[in-house]
């Protein structure tokens, strides 16, 4: 068994992983995204979990909302690319 307390910081990071799947920290400023046209992982399958924010996740070119609370299943080969969408917005006061 293998367990890791997230940390969270700017960026990728995988936290814990074998030759199956792994589980990684990213955290993407608003209007940031990650990975690209040619993003597959081909030795491990990827999970996804929301904390917070929303975003879209392109994973074989549909493309999916990520809410707060979201759980995606990223598997081995599939291109995917994620992006956060949150604006930040302050009212007048």
């Amino acid at each position: 068994m293998k367990r890791k307390r997230l940390r969270f910081g700017e960026g990728f990071r995988v936290a814990i992983g074998n030759r199956r799947a792994q589980a990684a920290e990213m955290v993407l400023a608003p209007g940031d995204a990650e990975g690209s046209g040619d993003n597959r992982h081909r030795g491990a399958d990827q999970w996804l979990y929301v904390v917070a924010g929303t975003g879209k996740a392109t994973v074989n070119g549909r493309r999916y909302v990520l809410r707060r609370g979201a759980l995606m299943l990223i598997e081995r080969g599939d291109d995917h690319r994620i992006a956060n969408t949150f604006i930040h917005c302050t009212a007048p006061v």
